[in-house]
């Protein structure tokens, strides 16, 4: 699937601890299509517990939907692309 020894930066080294951590890789830093998935689900739980939170506060007064979206939409892209650095 994936090895965290093959990538680099700051984000590696966070999600590698994570990883390890979680119970996620093999002890050869090897990430299975299983492991990644729920990660990455749990990586995002917080931050989607916080666009709903922007969203109650803002969208249902409807006063800021366009912010909300671009929340939204900068969440989401963030999270996928580095999802795809990791496989």
């Amino acid at each position: 699937m994936g090895n965290f020894n093959k990538t680099n930066g700051k984000l590696q080294s966070h999600m590698f601890c994570f990883a390890k951590q979680n119970g996620y890789m093999s002890e050869t830093g090897e990430l299975d299509k299983e492991g990644a998935k729920t990660m990455m689900i749990e990586r995002l739980k917080p931050r989607l517990d916080e666009l709903i939170n922007f969203y109650d506060y803002y969208v249902q007064d409807r006063t800021d939907i366009e912010a909300f979206a671009v929340e939204m939409m900068h969440c989401f892209y963030y999270y996928t692309r580095e999802f795809f650095k990791i496989i």
